[in-house]
């Protein structure tokens, strides 16, 4: 327990030193909490009655030490830790297991009752004994070796001037504090008369005696033994590992008279004193004072965390209105208060806006800015919410051109997919929300500043937002090196190392593969979001209609069944959506086969396929598309794609030695393939995003478009129309929602 679990966030610091360590933040961060939580250990635990509470609060003081060493930048920081981690899993491990040992031969751990228990268990008396002095740093045990490279960082030369003296004063107070807590530890479980006659004390069987025994013995051996070779090397890997660069480690336990020795005497006596002076010092610790006590502190953390919730409560009302000013407002002020240069005086150094405007493509770059600003502008001043769908798809196609005109066509290809599935998404989340509120919403949007005063707060929030946006992004553009340090390497190392001519195919399946696993990992948790809450989570609370087969068999061609507005569509529609789902498919394949050579990867064809069943769903209807597709299966293809990446991943780590590198499986075994398709790791990395991005978009699909989720009140209102009224609708060529005024064509 001492030298696992509670050492698993010390363990995990020290791993992640060589990465986030040597920085400035790091060593204060690390250094203010360390010292403060040892300083707190070590005198909460001499007001412990409590033996196990005792030695709990001693452990916390050691991880603090050993956040603190963690945070130095010295290698002498990393020899003490490995040293005090080793020390204290045996001292404090054997410790344990012997207070465990008391409780259980004695019925108590309290130390106001507990005393005089040496007679009658002398060998636990001894176990006891030898860990407590080394919990107290006393030679020659090995928590003395920790207790002196400890001192020796302390007082490292390297250290900051502000911390020369605090570092090695707070740990002289909190060994001395050590050394009391040991004393007590001992002293009065063992020594002197028994406070409480009624306890007897007795050995157990000498298999529990055997399990501290062994740890306390180890204590004392490898203090005693220090030519060991394999203990030190052992300290020294470790050691190594933590710091980042070789540390050599040794275990001998004098290194001569000099600082840190002269301050573990300062300790030690100290520690005398304060043990000598226990009982009015813990009279004080729990009587004097009780409103600076740390359970005050606790108290008044409690009552502010109580007036955090309340405010949180009055901000957290469920309106998305005020969710996104708050995000806005505060994104805006984190930009400008970690901003290392002025916005506006940036703006006169704006070289880029001397840019000539010749060239054959600047009017189609023109039209389409005025393009895409103007949908932009659209989705405020349009009405209905269609419409402004319409509008925002129109705008990031807009920079889709933009896109294409750098030339980036990877980037434009997928903007442009990306964008048609957001509108498609956006458009079917429009369909599952019930009439009523899509009224409310379009009701606030057609009102004027003088009857929602809070109009005018969120135009100058939105305001405030893309002023700031647009000037970082002049400046950004205007102070970025023109010369990347990154291309050429991308340039010359593509073909190479990657196999590709296509450069941002190298970077996304080879360069930085990792990235595209993750990322497609996260797409596909999207998709299974969407489908869980669609699925369970409305169906659950109730917001859902009727299902397609809980209808009247009469009822149900208008939910779906059929296409667009419930109405069985024409060949003309029919047919050239037959041929779009295999044509998608043989252009997906195509993306994936040679994506290393051309734009396209398997992210846009699995979105390519995923707007082709998409189409399928609005001209098909829901219940023929999910039969007429069997195979599309969003969970199982999800699975697939990641566990197919990570497969892969794991077969060029056996055959280069590198998660998810470079090999052409073709080559390695001869297999005749057209030219220009390579059956390699990049290209079954490709399949393995195409699948997971497909079966995210399936889920999406699935979810939006089932036809169980319908409005309730539009079903109600669909089955109370009697058969004459819908019969009518249908002889003068209107759908019966087209009577309710909930037309669902859209």
């Amino acid at each position: 327990h001492s030298a696992t679990m509670v050492k698993a966030g010390i363990y995990l610091l020290a791993r992640l030193n060589p990465a986030l360590g040597l920085t400035e933040a790091w060593f204060l961060l690390l250094t203010s909490v360390g010292l403060f939580t040892m300083l707190t250990g070590a005198y909460l635990g001499l007001k412990q009655n409590d033996l196990k509470a005792l030695l709990a609060y001693s452990t916390i003081s050691q991880l603090g030490v050993f956040v603190m060493l963690i945070g130095q930048d010295i290698e002498t920081a990393f020899k003490a830790l490995v040293i005090g981690v080793l020390a204290h899993a045996l001292y404090k491990s054997a410790l344990f297991m012997a207070v465990g040992i008391v409780d259980h031969e004695t019925g108590t751990r309290d130390l106001r009752r507990l005393g005089g228990l040496r007679r009658s268990m002398p060998i636990t008396f001894g176990i006891m004994t030898v860990s407590a002095l080394s919990m107290a740093g006393l030679p020659p045990l090995f928590g003395f070796l920790a207790k002196e490279t400890l001192l020796a960082t302390a007082v490292h030369p390297s250290l900051p001037s502000y911390l020369s003296w605090v570092l090695p004063a707070a740990s002289v107070v909190a060994g001395a504090f050590l050394l009391a807590q040991a004393g007590l530890l001992v002293v009065n479980t063992f020594l002197g008369k028994p406070r409480d006659p009624s306890i007897k004390g007795h050995e157990p069987v000498w298999p529990m005696l055997l399990m501290p025994a062994i740890p306390t013995l180890l204590s004392l051996l490898l203090a005693q033994l220090p030519g060991l070779k394999e203990e030190a090397i052992l300290l020294a890997r470790a050691a190594s590992d933590a710091y980042g660069q070789p540390v050599p480690v040794s275990t001998k336990l004098w290194t001569g008279l000099n600082v840190p020795f002269l301050l573990s005497l300062v300790a030690i006596s100290l520690g005398l004193i304060l043990f000598y002076f226990r009982k009015p010092i813990r009279e004080v610790q729990v009587h004097f004072a009780p409103n600076l006590t740390f359970n005050a502190l606790y108290r008044w953390l409690l009552r502010a965390l109580d007036l955090g919730g309340y405010w949180a409560t009055r901000l957290q009302q469920g309106k998305l209105r005020n969710y996104l000013a708050i995000i806005l407002l505060m994104a805006t002020l984190l930009v400008l208060g970690l901003s290392n240069r002025a916005l506006l005086p940036s703006l006169s150094s704006l070289s880029f806006l001397e840019t000539s405007f010749a060239g054959e493509l600047i009017v189609l770059r023109i039209f389409t800015l005025f393009v895409a600003a103007g949908a932009a502008l659209a989705t405020v001043w349009l009405r209905r919410d269609f419409f402004a769908i319409l509008a925002v798809g129109t705008a990031g196609l807009g920079v889709a051109v933009f896109m294409a005109l750098e030339p980036a066509p990877d980037v434009a290809l997928v903007q442009i997919v990306v964008d048609i599935l957001a509108t498609l998404i956006l458009v079917l989340a429009l369909t599952r929300l019930p009439r009523t509120q899509r009224r409310q919403a379009q009701d606030v949007t057609n009102v004027t500043f003088e009857q929602r005063p809070s109009l005018i707060r969120d135009a100058a929030i939105a305001a405030i937002a893309g002023i700031v946006v647009t000037l970082i992004s002049l400046i950004a553009i205007s102070s970025r090196p023109h010369l990347s340090i990154v291309t050429p390497y991308y340039e010359t190392s593509a073909k190479p190392l990657a196999g590709a001519t296509d450069i941002v195919g190298a970077i996304v399946v080879d360069f930085r593969a990792l990235d595209t696993l993750i990322e497609i990992t996260v797409f596909g948790v999207a998709g299974l979001g969407i489908y869980t809450l669609f699925r369970y989570a409305a169906r659950k609370l109730g917001d859902a209609g009727q299902s397609v087969d809980e209808m009247p068999p009469a009822n149900r061609g208008h939910f779906f069944t059929r296409g667009i507005g419930g109405r069985r569509l024409s060949a003309f529609i029919r047919v050239p959506t037959y041929v779009t789902l295999p044509l998608t498919m043989i252009l997906a394949a195509t993306q994936m086969m040679y994506g290393h050579d051309q734009p396209g990867d398997g992210f846009t064809a699995g979105v390519v396929i995923g707007l082709a069943v998409g189409l399928w769903y609005v001209v098909f209807g829901y219940e023929e598309s999910r039969k007429r597709l069997p195979w599309l299966r969003g969970i199982p293809l999800i699975g697939a794609g990641i566990l197919l990446a990570i497969l892969n991943g794991t077969l060029t780590e056996f055959i280069e030695g590198s998660f998810l590198a470079n090999v052409d499986y073709g080559e390695l075994v001869n297999l005749p393939l057209p030219a220009g398709f390579h059956i390699s790791s990049s290209f079954l990395f490709e399949l393995a995003i195409f699948l997971a991005v497909l079966g995210s978009v399936a889920l999406m699909l699935d979810g939006l478009g089932h036809p169980g989720y319908q409005d309730r009140e539009s079903v109600r209102r669909l089955l109370e129309i009697s058969e004459n009224e819908r019969k009518e609708a249908q002889s003068v060529g209107q759908s019966p929602f087209d009577i309710e005024g909930q037309s669902r064509s859209a």
